[in-house]
């Protein structure tokens, strides 16, 4: 199976002081909370899950939402 690598989006705001607006923090607010959601879940199903494969997938996905979860965090 054919794996792909997460595209690192990037802001098109070139003056960084310029704040954000109600859409862009509902959306930031909302992505943090879907993945820390999905970190919570993906922990437990790595603590129970026997496939081999599906356990691979798991631990990418995994490995996905806490990278994301780190460049939000540095980012505020």
């Amino acid at each position: 199976m054919d794996t792909r690598e997460p595209l690192y989006m990037r802001s098109t705001k070139t003056d960084l002081s310029e704040k954000l607006t109600s859409a862009e923090m509902g959306k930031l607010w909302a992505t943090y909370m879907g993945n820390s959601m999905s970190k919570c879940y993906l922990h437990y199903y790595l603590q129970h899950v026997e496939d081999k494969d599906i356990k691979h997938l798991l631990k990418k996905a995994y490995k996905l939402c806490s990278e994301f979860l780190n460049i939000l965090l540095k980012q505020g």
